[in-house]
């Protein structure tokens, strides 16, 4: 059996991360596993190419969330190489600096705003060139939404009059305003997911070694070191060995898995379950925070401010055919294009996000667009105070889950559900769109008391796939240390959308990168502890 000096499971957004700055040492040997295929095409590419990959079981992994006795909701995740990246929306937000700064007030070094501003400006090439903020030479294109609509304009100055500032760069690290949004996607209208950004040049080391179609199941402990990972490869079981450390990179929902499947978790539920402890550590799985995201559909007198019919019939050809020919038209931009951050009383930054799509989808099937022409809004408070937890229910890997997200149980989080409801119609109710709106759609405009407008978050709320803090970083009883090493453990690391203790400011794509880009500079110190790493920083 092959033996690697890193093994990296998962070539989601951290993983392609790690694997190329990992690999870019000649030294090491580095081995990416993802349990999915590459399948890449140029739907892949195509930033509107969203709707028909999310349901695309080939490239895309489902579990199913347990809302209460009798309602579930399905969790996507992104089951290729890229991860979820290669299937999302291609929202670029990092993230506010306080939240980042928090980290530092908590006593988690080495992640304040500070610490992760030269991470994204590295991974970054900003449209708006070099700067104090941004980067203009790294692997992700990052520009703001290109297409203007007098919808759009008129949201915002929306948005102006109501007391929200101008946000001419989104990612500026600043609370509250409204602008437009950006994105990971080219000029070339594509696309760069994680696995085009950093894993197109770095798959062709003779020193990277990527599996596909390989499943993790747990790791191997030679008394408390990880030194394997057993994995899963066409119904045959394959163990692959590590000289220096295991990175589990699987995601919020599947790297918690891992490690219980390992036996590090809390000892009595491992017991119950005949698997042996290797740590006691009782929050693997806890702290689970997601998004409850509500679309408010709002019908507008016109079509020409409305995408909807732009995807079926003769126009779909068209516009894929434009697409495909030159990279342009609406296929080659993300379908969020205008976002709002507010701020709901006395908070210590903007807790509310509203996001405009020019489009609106059928209620009982947002797979499908409405026959009228429509608009829709998306609102979610940014930091919930709720808890949800993972955990597994048999020793047998390929036993789902059991996922309870707890939405809305802190009642701050049902505080902001009603705010963001109110100002998303506070937004389109102002004279600008007067002439634009019709109203909104009927099976959410009759809710107006506070207790109705939670039951349309109960009722309409979808996940904003945004699922953290199953393997938090923090104090002696968290997860992980600040160098997201795993407790109680040695040569085991977590790096991923798990490791937050709490929410960055909403979007995960581009803060797990920065982190992936951080952790790699902290791997390389530790196992090269008198020597540079090949960033040149020490």
């Amino acid at each position: 059996m092959r033996r690697y000096d890193y093994i990296i499971v998962g070539a989601g957004s951290a993983g392609c991360v790690l694997a190329e700055r990992l690999s870019a040492d000649p030294k090491n040997q580095v081995l990416l596993l993802e349990e999915g295929q590459h399948k890449d095409n140029w739907l892949v590419k195509m930033p509107r190419g969203i709707g028909k990959l999310l349901s695309d079981t080939h490239r895309v992994s489902t579990f199913e969330a347990q809302i209460n006795e009798k309602q579930h909701q399905l969790w996507l995740r992104g089951r290729m190489l890229g991860g979820t990246s290669s299937v999302n929306g291609a929202l670029w937000l990092r993230g506010e600096r306080q939240t980042y700064d928090s980290l530092m007030n908590q006593g988690i070094e080495g992640w304040s705003w500070n610490d992760m501003l030269p991470c994204f400006r590295s991974i970054e090439s900003h449209e708006s060139g070099k700067s104090d903020l941004h980067g203009d030479d790294g692997p992700i294109p990052v520009r703001t939404h290109p297409r203007r609509s007098r919808m759009t304009d008129a949201l915002i100055a929306s948005g102006l009059v109501s007391g929200l500032p101008l946000k001419q760069d989104v990612n500026d690290g600043g609370g509250e305003g409204v602008g437009y949004i950006q994105h990971n996607i080219g000029r070339d209208g594509r696309r760069r997911s994680a696995a085009a950004a950093f894993l197109a040049h770095a798959r062709q080391r003779p020193n990277l070694t990527i599996e596909a179609g390989v499943r993790a199941n747990r790791f191997i402990f030679e008394g408390r070191r990880a030194i394997a990972a057993s994995c899963t490869r066409q119904g045959q079981v394959i163990e692959y060995h590590a000289n220096r450390e295991i990175i589990s990179c699987a995601g919020a929902l599947v790297s918690p898995q891992l490690l219980l499947h390992s036996g590090i978790g809390e000892a009595r539920q491992l017991r119950a379950l005949g698997i042996n402890t290797i740590a006691d550590s009782p929050q693997v799985g806890k702290n689970l925070q997601e998004h409850l995201v509500l679309a408010l559909r709002f019908h507008v007198k016109h079509w020409r401010d409305s995408h909807n019919r732009e995807f079926g019939g003769w126009r779909l050809l068209r516009n894929v055919l434009s697409y495909l020919s030159n990279g342009q038209g609406i296929f080659a931009t993300g379908i969020h294009e205008v976002a709002a951050q507010l701020r709901e009383g006395e908070t210590w930054a903007a807790d509310t996000r509203i996001m405009y799509t020019p489009f609106s989808t059928k209620r009982d099937n947002p797979r499908c667009f409405e026959e009228l022409p429509g608009v829709q809004l998306q609102g979610f408070g940014l930091y919930p105070e709720s808890r949800g937890d993972i955990s597994i229910v048999s020793p047998d890997f390929c036993t789902p889950p059991r996922i309870r997200p707890n939405y809305l149980s802190a009642p701050h989080d049902q505080a902001m559900a009603v705010a963001v409801v109110r100002h998303m119609r506070k937004l389109m109710n102002h004279p600008a769109l007067r002439d634009l709106i019709i109203g909104e759609t009927d099976e959410t405009a009759s809710a107006q008391t506070d207790e109705e407008v939670l039951e349309l978050f109960r009722r309409y709320g979808t996940p904003g796939f945004h699922a953290i803090g199953t393997c938090a970083m923090g104090g002696t009883d968290a997860v992980l240390d600040s160098r997201l090493r795993v407790r109680g453990v040695e040569g085991l690391r977590v790096v991923d959308c798990s490791i937050f203790p709490h929410m960055v400011s909403g979007h995960t794509n581009a803060p797990v990168m920065a982190a992936a880009w951080h952790a790699a500079t902290m791997i390389l110190e530790d196992n090269n502890p008198k020597s540079e790493d090949n960033s040149g920083q020490k």
